[in-house]
């Protein structure tokens, strides 16, 4: 890490089968004196509003492609995008990772694993435990390794 990067801290924790996680994205700062650059406020901005459009419309009977729309309108009005695999997964007790199926992509067309392209529409249900993750590029969306 270096002085201006930013950086995701996130801590999750399992209790009787259930998850809970938060998350924060930070700027590496040793000496509280670095300023964001005008591109990592705007990105850091639009996470934080396709987070709150996505929480906007999480209720029953909403459609995750409706959601996904409006996500998506609030981070291309920001001229960024959704990083690619990175959903809105629903939980439920003894499956933290999401793999009950149904997923919320942040984006028309967003890859989500090598075999398809775009989670199959789901209905958001009364009761429902989901797990939100916007992750956003100020690019193409796709995410880059970095070398350390």
């Amino acid at each position: 890490l270096k002085l201006g990067d930013i950086v995701k801290v996130d801590v999750s924790c399992h209790v009787d089968g259930f998850i809970s996680s938060a998350a924060q994205s930070i700027l590496v700062d040793a000496l509280a004196q670095a300023e964001l650059l005008p591109a990592q406020k705007n990105v850091l901005h639009a996470a934080q509003a396709g987070a709150l459009a996505l929480l906007r419309q999480m209720r029953p009977g909403a459609l995750s492609y409706h959601i996904t729309d409006h996500v998506e309108k609030e981070l291309l009005t920001a001229g960024c995008r959704a990083v690619d695999g990175a959903l809105t997964r629903r939980v439920e007790r003894d499956y933290p990772d999401g793999t009950m199926g149904k997923l919320i992509a942040h984006r028309r067309g967003q890859v989500v694993n090598d075999d398809r392209m775009e989670p199959p529409e789901c209905e958001i249900l009364q009761g429902e435990i989901w797990v939100i993750d916007v992750q956003v590029s100020s690019g193409d969306g796709k995410a880059r390794m970095k070398s350390a």
